[in-house]
């Protein structure tokens, strides 16, 4: 039987969790958002701190509501159905082919014609069907 092992570091109870190949999201009760795992050297590789045991406080999280975590890659998705994402490209371009970078360090949003209604990220991919459009959208 496996026992729950506190995570260090968080400031108080959870109230989302979102995890990725890598990396882990949590919003606390009172609306903060932290991070913690090797994806956040995806965002910043220069960071000097070592993000993989102890959560930090991201303050660039915090206005977005949903999480769609990859390897890798994430998207993050705000109340009006806006996407952004960072990430690293895995054959192919991030975010319907906004960029042709191989790494966007920092929540880049991405200029899609509607808002999303339903997103997944998984592996290598990811999925977006939009409000009022008739063809997902994928990247």
């Amino acid at each position: 039987v496996l026992a729950p092992v506190p995570v260090a570091g968080l400031a108080g109870p959870v109230r989302a969790l979102w995890t990725g190949h890598g990396l882990a999201v949590y919003r606390l009760d009172d609306g903060t958002t932290w991070a913690c795992g090797q994806g956040l050297r995806t965002m910043n590789p220069q960071d000097p701190q070592e993000p993989e045991r102890n959560p930090r406080r991201e303050r660039g999280l915090d206005g977005f509501v949903d999480f769609h975590l990859g390897v890798d890659h994430g998207f993050g998705v705000d109340a009006a159905g806006r996407i952004s994402a960072f990430g690293r490209v895995q054959g192919g371009a991030l975010g319907q082919g906004e960029t042709d970078a191989d790494l966007v360090r920092e929540w880049t949003a991405m200029p899609l014609p509607h808002p999303v209604r339903a997103m997944a990220a998984a592996g290598h991919h990811s999925f977006a069907v939009l409000v009022d459009a008739a063809t997902p959208a994928a990247g």
